[in-house]
């Protein structure tokens, strides 16, 4: 029996897939196999997969009409023979010791899932995205030990599963041909179920982000994510979990349909606006009680109100709703005319950086707190806040988790800073659209 079944699948992606399948190919973990499932390709895919089929023979090849991601992966996980399940998809690639890292943690802790942070790759530029932050390391917890599991993104591809586990706890991913996102219902039912999960914050996937045919990139799915949450309500109506738990993920959720609503093309909002209010109106009393504490309180409160009052708000009144922030297009408008530093390095800060690269603007710098070594983010220094090069009228975009960016522009104006600009994910979505 394997160590690892690595699922890859395939839809037309012969540009990249060379460069995934040698990376996989080349694992210093040996006792491995890599079940191919092309999704009906029309490109060469498949003729790329014949060719490396022939050559190794822990290689497997499964050949079928188009019918998705999510059934691909079934298909995959049913067919695998391996201890633990790990994903690499067709236009990424991997360094050659990730999987032998993550099945020795699997193995030291007996985990269910072990999960790494991990790489965004733009124009063959590198950055570390650091997903897990906030999270306990390189040991055994839960997702009732360190709630900050939630807030993650799925990045499902950056870790592995006990295959044993998904079988017994029916865990598969949500089929709906067509569909993206399908990795949100699938990362939220492993973590919940998962007894032990065990995360390391190196990185060794490299996640294209310029493929322009990759699913996520289609404005048009306007419901896809509102199909995986009701994929993951079905999975867990008759399953228990504390309260808190489970108010913790509505409000992700939320923060999820916000994202989708600003990611949107403009002739579905009202549309998809119409869904959010259906589907958060749906929500249990007992987790609606808890609300007040959460980071888009105010947010949500509109959306609740709008069905218990009949009372209609226009999308752009509910975009606007958060008159802290910026819109997006007078931050773009804003910032093309000075310089202007970004506070934070972390994922908000370089999804940030990498939005408002494509529109032409680079900051002066990244500012941190404090930071003991040379490093730059897309070619841009890192910074203390203490740097004298830093000048206080210098425009200030702070870029952190909603959890401290009130507290990172309180420090920054009591520091003498005059031009303070909040921004989060959302706002961040805004310019991708």
């Amino acid at each position: 029996m394997p160590k690892i079944s690595i699922l890859m699948p395939v839809y037309n992606t012969s540009r990249f897939l060379r460069q995934c399948l040698d990376s996989v190919l080349s694992q210093t973990l040996s006792d491995i196999e890599i079940i191919c499932i092309n999704d009906g390709s029309t490109d060469m895919s498949l003729e790329i997969l014949r060719e490396y089929e022939v050559r190794f023979a822990n290689m497997h090849i499964i050949d079928k009409k188009n019918t998705g991601y999510g059934n691909s992966l079934n298909r995959g996980i049913s067919l695998a023979t391996g201890d633990y399940i790990g994903i690499v998809e067709s236009d990424d690639y991997v360094d050659a010791g990730m999987f032998e890292h993550l099945y020795s943690l699997a193995s030291q802790h007996g985990c269910d899932v072990v999960k790494s942070n991990y790489f965004e790759n733009l124009n063959d530029t590198d950055v570390y995205i650091n997903n897990l932050h906030g999270c306990k390391m390189r040991r055994p917890l839960s997702l009732l030990d360190n709630s900050e599991l939630l807030y993650c993104s799925p990045s499902i591809w950056s870790g592995i599963y006990r295959r044993d586990f998904l079988i017994k706890n029916g865990i598969l991913f949500n089929e709906t041909s067509g569909a993206s996102y399908q990795d949100t219902a699938f990362y939220f039912k492993c973590i919940m179920m998962a007894k032990s999960i065990c995360l390391t914050p190196e990185a060794f996937l490299h996640y294209r982000v310029d493929n322009a045919d990759s699913s996520v990139n289609s404005n048009n799915k306007i419901f896809c994510v509102c199909d995986e949450f009701d994929n993951l309500n079905a999975y867990l109506k008759d399953r228990d979990f504390p309260v808190s738990i489970l108010a913790k993920l509505c409000e992700v959720k939320h923060s999820i349909y916000c994202w989708n609503l600003r990611r949107i093309s403009s002739d579905y909002k009202d549309e998809f606006y119409q869904r959010f209010i259906k589907d958060f109106s749906s929500v249990d009393d007992s987790v609606l009680a808890d609300f007040s504490s959460w980071k888009n309180a105010e947010a949500l409160m509109e959306v609740i109100k709008a069905k218990h009052f009949s009372k209609q708000f226009s999308v752009d009144t509910f975009i606007k709703h958060r008159s802290n922030i910026f819109i997006a297009d007078k931050i773009i408008d804003y910032l093309a005319h000075r310089g202007f530093c970004i506070y934070g390095a972390g994922l908000v800060a370089q999804k940030a950086m990498r939005m408002l690269k494509k529109e032409g603007l680079v900051p002066d710098k990244v500012v941190v707190t404090h930071t003991e070594r040379h490093e730059s983010i897309y070619g841009v220094e890192i910074v203390a806040i203490s740097d004298a090069g830093i000048q206080k009228d210098e425009t200030m975009l702070v870029a952190v988790s909603d959890r401290y960016k009130y507290e990172i522009a309180d420090m920054l104006i009591n520091e003498g800073f005059k031009d303070v600009i909040l921004m989060d994910e959302d706002v961040i979505a805004c310019m991708n659209m």
